[in-house]
């Protein structure tokens, strides 16, 4: 039911952002900062966007309900292929469910496991950062040979 809830009232915002046109202002506010950018750079930039909206909505279909309205025609914009705005958000949105505390599995594993989180993100920091550099390596593959 949580997640139902997450995507429903992710898909509200979405329809106010829309109705009064704040994704228009959003879209053009965001081109015209990182557009300036290399693609590689506005598509690393982009990762850890998604990395931070994570933070606060750790639901996966509630995060692509929320950000990719805007992400995907932001990558057109940027010159990042729809493709890889997708291998993006799943980046930003996969990865960063093993370390940040907002997500409900993570710490209802942590609990039944009886490990603390500050052993966790010892231990899992490491990976992490792992993790990052390997999605950094594949998304300048992606936006150098413009995946589609």
């Amino acid at each position: 039911i949580g997640a139902a809830l997450m995507v429903g009232f992710a898909r509200a915002i979405v329809v106010i952002a829309e109705d009064a046109h704040i994704i228009d202002t959003v879209l053009y506010t965001l081109s015209s900062l990182i557009g300036k950018l290399p693609s590689v750079i506005a598509g690393y930039f982009t990762l850890f966007v998604q990395t931070f909206i994570n933070f606060f909505v750790c639901s996966g279909s509630g995060q692509a309900a929320l950000t990719m309205p805007i992400i995907a025609p932001l990558g057109d914009l940027i010159g990042i292929s729809s493709q890889t705005s997708v291998l993006i958000f799943q980046f930003g949105d996969g990865f960063s469910n093993a370390i940040i505390p907002t997500s409900a599995t993570l710490m209802a594993c942590l609990a039944m496991a009886g490990i603390p989180f500050t052993k966790w993100f010892k231990w899992i920091l490491k990976f992490q950062l792992l993790l990052y550099g390997l999605s950094m390596v594949f998304i300048t593959i992606a936006i150098m040979m413009n995946w589609s």
